[in-house]
């Protein structure tokens, strides 16, 4: 995450410095046979499952964080007025689950998964006056996720064995394919320089690594540079 909000303040301090040199907007501002590239920041949100099978003689309290800061970095080329393919790198930053127990023990066990990797985008354009336009598109993603196990209190020490009966990794990383929609809205302040605000959303990621899926939403804002 740091590293797509570094490359953002770098991309805004190119953007600021040519911005000054650019051109009026033409009469027709099509992005025709261009390449840009772009980066943006947001927030995401995940749609986990709330429910833990019941554990016989536990009672305990479920709570989720399921809200983070993400970003992405991007590069694309628009072939014509009406379409665009773009690649990139989305990081969503982490999901955590935490399982209180209060009976027979005060104790906690907490999941945090994160997800991130490359994504590649075919993208309907429809201009709207000189300096407007929205967008649609559909991708694919290729995700590596990791998911990682802790507890704290009296559970603590027992938490490997009970993994281990369960067969289950405390630590466990798996790379997925899955795919991906959006829909964004573009306003160029010049010939160069644009802004996307969008949604997306990212399916059936496997946060649990037992095969489930949960659906990440990023609501998003990029700048663009069209060269």
């Amino acid at each position: 995450m740091k590293e797509i909000v570094s490359a953002l303040a770098g991309i805004c301090l190119v953007l600021s410095t040519t911005s000054a040199f650019a051109q009026d907007i033409p009469a027709n501002n099509c992005k025709c046979g261009s390449w840009y590239v772009g980066a943006g920041v947001g927030y995401s949100k995940s749609h986990i499952d709330d429910t833990v099978t019941p554990i016989p003689g536990v009672t305990y309290i479920l709570s989720d964080d399921d809200n983070d800061w993400g970003g992405k970095v991007f590069a694309g080329y628009q072939w014509n007025p009406n379409f665009a393919m773009e690649g990139g790198y989305v990081d969503f930053g982490q999901i955590s689950q935490t399982l209180t127990t209060v009976m027979p023990a005060v104790g906690s066990l907490n999941a945090d998964f994160k997800s991130r990797g490359m994504f590649l985008d075919a993208i309907g354009i429809v201009p709207i006056g000189n300096v407007f336009s929205i967008d649609g598109k559909v991708g694919g993603y290729y995700a590596h996720n990791s998911l990682d196990f802790s507890a704290a209190g009296p559970i603590e020490p027992l938490i490997p064995a009970a993994f281990a009966t369960a067969g289950v990794p405390i630590n466990e990383y798996k790379n997925e394919l899955k795919w991906k929609v959006g829909l964004g809205a573009r306003y160029d302040f010049t010939k160069n320089i644009g802004v996307r605000a969008e949604w997306e959303r990212y399916f059936d990621l496997d946060t649990d690594h037992s095969g489930g899926g949960t659906d990440i939403d990023l609501y998003s804002v990029n700048i663009i540079y069209f060269f």
